[in-house]
């Protein structure tokens, strides 16, 4: 598509024309909009994987709490991971509401330009992306510490008192695979797709301009 966009850029500058011809216009739209859906799609392949993700951890720990009811300790430890989550639960599908009614606002060639509905896609993924941070760098060290607890809890791992270093080590696995996975996903569910939706910025103001 960034060929196609190419090709049409040259031949504007040949005919020397000021801005894109109508009847171009239409197709670069429709090149546009494409790229535009496809940074759409990789976003939302992260939105649907970590809502079934977060389902998964509140039937394990709702699952937990009631199979371990009389014990003094489990069902305080899997209703703090119920809590932790609650918080990200209620704004990531808050964020979720605003990102699908964006995708179903279509640009207005005669009212918003397509330029102006990119910047809103960027701004929606932006703050989606800048939430995700901050909440992965509060859970991860908690949701580490609390399967830590619980792996003590279930005697897989010796006392913490008595012997710290089982626990320390499964806590910085925990910490390093999810960091690992985390920088995966940042970079080609949002970084990637927010570096081109600055690439189509860049390739509507050199197509058409405000026309776009």
């Amino acid at each position: 598509m960034t060929d196609s966009l190419e090709n049409f850029r040259n031949a504007w500058r040949q005919t020397g024309a000021p801005s894109v011809p109508p009847a171009d216009k239409a197709e670069v739209q429709r090149l546009i909009q494409g790229r535009i859906r496809t940074e759409q799609r990789s976003v939302g392949k992260y939105i649907w994987a970590s809502g079934v993700w977060q389902l998964m951890i509140y039937i394990t720990l709702i699952h937990l709490t009631v199979r371990f009811w009389h014990d003094p300790v489990l069902p305080r430890l899997c209703l703090a991971g119920v809590l932790l989550y609650l918080p990200f639960s209620y704004l990531f599908f808050t964020k979720f509401k605003q990102y699908t009614v964006s995708r179903s606002y279509p640009p207005d060639p005669s009212g918003q330009p397509l330029a102006a509905y990119v910047r809103r896609q960027y701004r929606i993924i932006y703050s989606f992306f800048r939430f995700k941070q901050w909440f992965e760098a509060v859970a991860v060290p908690l949701t580490g510490g609390l399967l830590v607890l619980l792996a003590v809890r279930f005697g897989w791992l010796p006392d913490l008192r008595q012997n710290p270093w089982p626990g320390l080590i499964l806590f910085g696995l925990v910490l390093t695979s999810f960091s690992a996975a985390i920088l995966h996903e940042n970079k080609y569910r949002f970084r990637q797709p927010l570096n081109q939706l600055t690439q189509i910025l860049t390739d509507i103001e050199s197509a058409g301009g405000p026309g776009l």
